[in-house]
Protein backbone atom coordinates (compact mmCIF):
# COMPACT_ATOMS: atom_id res chain seq x y z
CA UNK A 1 0.00 0.00 0.00
CA UNK A 2 1.51 3.63 -1.07
CA UNK A 3 0.52 4.64 2.27
CA UNK A 4 2.46 2.52 4.01
CA UNK A 5 5.54 3.69 2.80
CA UNK A 6 7.99 5.30 4.83
CA UNK A 7 7.87 8.69 3.16
CA UNK A 8 4.21 8.72 3.51
CA UNK A 9 4.54 8.02 6.48
CA UNK A 10 7.09 10.27 8.32
CA UNK A 11 4.44 12.91 6.22
CA UNK A 12 1.53 11.63 8.28
CA UNK A 13 3.45 11.95 11.51
CA UNK A 14 4.32 15.53 10.45
CA UNK A 15 0.51 16.24 9.56
CA UNK A 16 -0.41 15.26 12.96
CA UNK A 17 2.09 17.80 14.85
CA UNK A 18 1.20 20.55 12.48
CA UNK A 19 0.03 23.82 13.87
CA UNK A 20 -2.98 23.48 10.61
CA UNK A 21 -6.19 21.84 11.59
CA UNK A 22 -6.86 20.98 8.19
CA UNK A 23 -3.35 18.73 8.05
CA UNK A 24 -4.13 17.55 11.72
CA UNK A 25 -7.48 16.30 10.72
CA UNK A 26 -6.31 14.19 7.23
CA UNK A 27 -3.65 12.97 9.03
CA UNK A 28 -6.18 11.44 11.44
CA UNK A 29 -8.21 9.74 8.86
CA UNK A 30 -5.30 7.68 7.85
CA UNK A 31 -4.02 6.60 11.16
CA UNK A 32 -8.02 5.56 11.61
CA UNK A 33 -6.81 3.15 8.75
CA UNK A 34 -3.60 2.11 9.65
CA UNK A 35 -3.68 1.97 13.69
CA UNK A 36 -7.14 2.60 15.05
CA UNK A 37 -6.14 2.02 18.77
CA UNK A 38 -4.15 4.93 18.24
CA UNK A 39 -6.47 7.02 16.85
CA UNK A 40 -9.53 5.61 18.89
CA UNK A 41 -9.33 8.13 21.60
CA UNK A 42 -9.32 11.44 19.36
CA UNK A 43 -11.64 10.22 17.02
CA UNK A 44 -14.34 9.66 19.97
CA UNK A 45 -13.23 13.06 21.49
CA UNK A 46 -13.98 14.82 18.86
CA UNK A 47 -17.18 12.90 17.39
CA UNK A 48 -18.84 14.11 20.66
CA UNK A 49 -16.96 17.83 21.26
CA UNK A 50 -16.23 18.82 18.37
CA UNK A 51 -16.04 21.59 16.12
CA UNK A 52 -17.96 21.09 12.50
CA UNK A 53 -14.69 20.46 10.53
CA UNK A 54 -13.78 18.14 13.52
CA UNK A 55 -16.72 16.19 13.23
CA UNK A 56 -17.04 15.76 9.58
CA UNK A 57 -13.06 14.60 9.88
CA UNK A 58 -13.85 12.19 12.73
CA UNK A 59 -16.82 10.68 11.63
CA UNK A 60 -14.69 10.20 7.90
CA UNK A 61 -12.32 8.54 10.07
CA UNK A 62 -14.61 6.06 11.52
CA UNK A 63 -15.66 5.23 7.93
CA UNK A 64 -11.96 4.10 7.41
CA UNK A 65 -11.68 2.38 10.92
CA UNK A 66 -11.77 -1.42 10.84
CA UNK A 67 -12.41 -3.69 14.23
CA UNK A 68 -14.67 -4.00 17.42
CA UNK A 69 -14.91 -0.47 18.63
CA UNK A 70 -16.15 0.88 15.31
CA UNK A 71 -20.09 0.18 15.60
CA UNK A 72 -19.77 0.94 19.31
CA UNK A 73 -18.78 4.87 17.61
CA UNK A 74 -20.97 4.64 14.88
CA UNK A 75 -23.80 3.56 17.10
CA UNK A 76 -22.71 6.49 19.70
CA UNK A 77 -22.67 9.24 17.05
CA UNK A 78 -26.28 7.48 15.11
CA UNK A 79 -27.77 8.53 18.74
CA UNK A 80 -26.82 11.94 18.75
CA UNK A 81 -27.85 12.88 15.70
CA UNK A 82 -31.85 13.06 16.96
CA UNK A 83 -30.38 15.28 19.97
CA UNK A 84 -29.33 18.16 17.68
CA UNK A 85 -25.80 17.31 18.91
CA UNK A 86 -23.97 16.58 15.26
CA UNK A 87 -23.43 20.00 13.57
CA UNK A 88 -25.21 20.52 10.53
CA UNK A 89 -21.91 20.12 8.34
CA UNK A 90 -20.81 16.94 9.65
CA UNK A 91 -24.15 15.11 9.15
CA UNK A 92 -23.34 14.19 5.33
CA UNK A 93 -20.36 11.93 6.54
CA UNK A 94 -21.97 10.54 9.61
CA UNK A 95 -25.10 9.13 7.48
CA UNK A 96 -23.02 7.71 4.69
CA UNK A 97 -20.61 6.14 7.35
CA UNK A 98 -23.70 4.24 9.06
CA UNK A 99 -24.88 3.31 5.36
CA UNK A 100 -21.53 1.62 4.74
CA UNK A 101 -21.65 -0.84 7.78
CA UNK A 102 -22.83 -3.86 8.62
CA UNK A 103 -22.92 -4.08 12.21
CA UNK A 104 -26.57 -5.06 13.17
CA UNK A 105 -26.38 -2.60 15.98
CA UNK A 106 -25.38 0.40 13.77
CA UNK A 107 -27.68 -0.86 11.29
CA UNK A 108 -30.77 -0.96 13.67
CA UNK A 109 -29.87 2.75 14.95
CA UNK A 110 -29.79 3.61 11.18
CA UNK A 111 -33.29 1.90 10.06
CA UNK A 112 -34.62 3.80 13.55
CA UNK A 113 -33.47 7.11 12.58
CA UNK A 114 -34.86 6.74 8.89
CA UNK A 115 -38.39 5.61 10.20
CA UNK A 116 -38.07 8.87 12.63
CA UNK A 117 -37.88 10.89 9.64
CA UNK A 118 -40.35 9.26 7.26
CA UNK A 119 -42.74 9.54 10.66
CA UNK A 120 -41.69 13.34 10.85
CA UNK A 121 -44.17 15.96 9.47
CA UNK A 122 -41.20 17.58 8.01
CA UNK A 123 -41.05 16.18 4.38
CA UNK A 124 -37.17 17.36 4.27
CA UNK A 125 -36.07 16.19 7.60
CA UNK A 126 -33.76 13.12 5.90
CA UNK A 127 -32.25 16.00 3.67
CA UNK A 128 -30.87 18.26 6.81
CA UNK A 129 -27.67 17.31 6.08
CA UNK A 130 -27.46 19.36 2.66
CA UNK A 131 -28.10 22.54 4.94
CA UNK A 132 -24.15 23.10 5.57
CA UNK A 133 -20.78 22.21 5.17
CA UNK A 134 -20.78 21.54 1.11
CA UNK A 135 -18.04 23.22 -1.28
CA UNK A 136 -19.34 25.77 -3.54
CA UNK A 137 -17.13 25.29 -6.45
CA UNK A 138 -18.10 21.72 -6.53
CA UNK A 139 -21.59 23.07 -6.54
CA UNK A 140 -21.36 25.35 -9.09
CA UNK A 141 -19.04 22.92 -11.54
CA UNK A 142 -22.74 20.27 -10.99
CA UNK A 143 -24.97 23.61 -11.78
CA UNK A 144 -23.85 23.79 -15.12
CA UNK A 145 -22.08 20.89 -16.11
CA UNK A 146 -24.36 17.61 -14.23
CA UNK A 147 -24.57 15.05 -17.09
CA UNK A 148 -27.94 14.27 -16.43
CA UNK A 149 -29.86 17.72 -16.24
CA UNK A 150 -27.95 21.12 -15.48
CA UNK A 151 -29.85 23.61 -13.44
CA UNK A 152 -28.20 26.28 -16.01
CA UNK A 153 -30.14 24.61 -18.57
CA UNK A 154 -33.37 26.04 -16.99
CA UNK A 155 -31.88 28.96 -14.19
CA UNK A 156 -29.86 31.81 -15.13
CA UNK A 157 -27.60 33.88 -13.22
CA UNK A 158 -26.40 37.27 -14.18
CA UNK A 159 -26.47 36.56 -17.82
CA UNK A 160 -25.21 32.98 -17.96
CA UNK A 161 -27.89 30.24 -18.00
CA UNK A 162 -32.09 29.49 -19.64
CA UNK A 163 -35.07 31.34 -18.55
CA UNK A 164 -37.23 28.72 -17.82
CA UNK A 165 -37.38 28.99 -14.62
CA UNK A 166 -36.38 32.45 -11.85
CA UNK A 167 -33.48 33.92 -11.89
CA UNK A 168 -31.03 32.85 -9.46
CA UNK A 169 -28.45 35.87 -9.93
CA UNK A 170 -28.81 36.95 -5.81
CA UNK A 171 -30.82 33.98 -4.58
CA UNK A 172 -28.36 33.28 -1.71
CA UNK A 173 -29.65 37.46 -0.38
CA UNK A 174 -33.46 36.46 -0.79
CA UNK A 175 -33.81 32.93 0.24
CA UNK A 176 -32.41 30.85 3.19
CA UNK A 177 -31.32 27.43 2.72
CA UNK A 178 -34.12 25.73 3.63
CA UNK A 179 -36.04 27.56 0.50
CA UNK A 180 -33.18 26.36 -1.18
CA UNK A 181 -33.46 22.66 -0.49
CA UNK A 182 -37.18 22.43 -0.53
CA UNK A 183 -37.23 24.16 -3.97
CA UNK A 184 -34.61 21.52 -5.11
CA UNK A 185 -36.46 18.61 -3.51
CA UNK A 186 -40.06 19.36 -3.62
CA UNK A 187 -40.24 21.50 -6.42
CA UNK A 188 -44.00 21.82 -6.42
CA UNK A 189 -44.55 22.57 -3.04
CA UNK A 190 -44.25 26.27 -4.04
CA UNK A 191 -43.91 27.81 -7.14
CA UNK A 192 -41.93 30.92 -7.88
CA UNK A 193 -43.93 33.79 -8.12
CA UNK A 194 -44.23 34.45 -11.83
CA UNK A 195 -43.90 30.56 -12.85
CA UNK A 196 -47.08 29.17 -12.15
CA UNK A 197 -49.30 28.03 -15.06
CA UNK A 198 -53.14 27.50 -14.24
CA UNK A 199 -55.58 25.99 -16.19
CA UNK A 200 -58.92 27.75 -15.90
CA UNK A 201 -62.42 26.84 -16.99
CA UNK A 202 -65.03 29.24 -17.74
CA UNK A 203 -68.74 28.69 -17.33
CA UNK A 204 -69.62 28.96 -20.90
CA UNK A 205 -67.12 25.57 -21.08
CA UNK A 206 -64.00 27.22 -22.37
CA UNK A 207 -60.84 27.27 -21.24
CA UNK A 208 -57.84 29.55 -20.83
CA UNK A 209 -54.33 28.57 -20.04
CA UNK A 210 -50.90 29.98 -19.19
CA UNK A 211 -48.52 31.60 -16.11
CA UNK A 212 -50.52 34.03 -13.35
CA UNK A 213 -49.25 37.27 -14.33
CA UNK A 214 -51.62 38.73 -11.33
CA UNK A 215 -54.55 38.07 -9.32
CA UNK A 216 -56.83 40.17 -7.39
CA UNK A 217 -60.59 40.50 -6.03
CA UNK A 218 -62.17 40.62 -9.42
CA UNK A 219 -60.21 38.86 -12.32
CA UNK A 220 -57.28 37.15 -12.83
CA UNK A 221 -54.70 37.85 -15.58
CA UNK A 222 -52.66 35.04 -17.37
CA UNK A 223 -49.55 35.71 -19.49
CA UNK A 224 -49.86 34.78 -23.16
CA UNK A 225 -47.15 32.80 -25.09
CA UNK A 226 -47.04 35.91 -27.54
CA UNK A 227 -46.16 38.23 -24.74
CA UNK A 228 -49.55 40.13 -24.07
CA UNK A 229 -52.17 38.63 -21.55
CA UNK A 230 -55.64 37.91 -21.33
CA UNK A 231 -58.38 38.83 -17.72
CA UNK A 232 -60.36 36.44 -16.78
CA UNK A 233 -63.42 38.04 -14.56
CA UNK A 234 -63.63 35.80 -11.75
CA UNK A 235 -67.85 35.85 -11.95
CA UNK A 236 -66.97 33.78 -15.51
CA UNK A 237 -64.77 30.81 -13.51
CA UNK A 238 -65.83 27.34 -13.13
CA UNK A 239 -62.52 25.83 -11.79
CA UNK A 240 -59.29 26.56 -11.71
CA UNK A 241 -55.80 24.37 -11.39
CA UNK A 242 -52.59 24.79 -11.03
CA UNK A 243 -50.19 22.84 -13.42
CA UNK A 244 -47.14 20.94 -11.97
CA UNK A 245 -43.73 23.17 -11.70
CA UNK A 246 -42.01 23.27 -14.87
CA UNK A 247 -38.66 21.73 -12.61
CA UNK A 248 -38.66 18.29 -13.00
CA UNK A 249 -39.02 16.22 -9.67
CA UNK A 250 -36.12 14.17 -10.09
CA UNK A 251 -33.11 16.02 -8.19
CA UNK A 252 -33.53 13.79 -5.31
CA UNK A 253 -32.94 10.74 -7.26
CA UNK A 254 -30.19 12.85 -9.66
CA UNK A 255 -28.06 14.19 -7.07
CA UNK A 256 -25.94 12.32 -4.76
CA UNK A 257 -25.65 13.51 -1.15
CA UNK A 258 -22.59 15.05 -1.65
CA UNK A 259 -23.80 17.29 -4.97
CA UNK A 260 -27.03 18.08 -3.26
CA UNK A 261 -25.05 19.80 -0.42
CA UNK A 262 -22.79 21.17 -2.60
CA UNK A 263 -25.17 22.65 -4.94
CA UNK A 264 -26.60 24.17 -1.56
CA UNK A 265 -23.45 25.88 -0.66
CA UNK A 266 -22.98 27.47 -4.59
CA UNK A 267 -26.61 29.05 -3.77
CA UNK A 268 -25.99 30.28 -0.47
CA UNK A 269 -23.24 32.27 -2.12
CA UNK A 270 -24.71 34.01 -4.96
CA UNK A 271 -25.68 37.10 -2.93
CA UNK A 272 -24.72 39.95 -4.65
CA UNK A 273 -25.01 40.65 -8.61
CA UNK A 274 -21.11 39.92 -9.50
CA UNK A 275 -21.12 37.12 -6.90
CA UNK A 276 -18.73 34.14 -8.09
CA UNK A 277 -18.68 36.19 -11.86
CA UNK A 278 -15.09 37.20 -13.03
CA UNK A 279 -14.37 39.73 -15.85
CA UNK A 280 -15.44 37.67 -18.47
CA UNK A 281 -18.35 37.13 -16.85
CA UNK A 282 -17.89 33.81 -15.85
CA UNK A 283 -18.46 31.67 -12.67
CA UNK A 284 -15.45 31.93 -10.63
CA UNK A 285 -16.66 28.92 -8.33
CA UNK A 286 -17.06 26.71 -11.86
CA UNK A 287 -13.37 27.99 -12.49
CA UNK A 288 -12.24 27.11 -9.30
CA UNK A 289 -13.90 23.95 -8.94
CA UNK A 290 -11.80 20.44 -8.29
CA UNK A 291 -11.04 18.28 -11.15
CA UNK A 292 -12.86 15.24 -10.94
CA UNK A 293 -10.23 12.36 -10.95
Amino acid sequence: DACDSPDVLKAVEAAEKSRAAPLRLAALQIVARRAPERALPIVRRLATDGSEPEQKAAFMSMAQMQGPEKPKLLAAALDQLPAGKVQPGAQLELTEAAEKSDAPAVKARWAKQQAAWKASDNELASYSFALAGGHPGRGAREFYENPVLPCARCHRINADGGEAGPDLTTIGARKDPQYLLESIILPNKHIAEGFAVLTLTLKNGTTETGPLASEDASKITLKRADGGTVDIPKAQLQTRAMAPSSMPDIYRQVFTRAQLRDVIAFLKVLTTADTGMNEGGQPRALQSAPKET
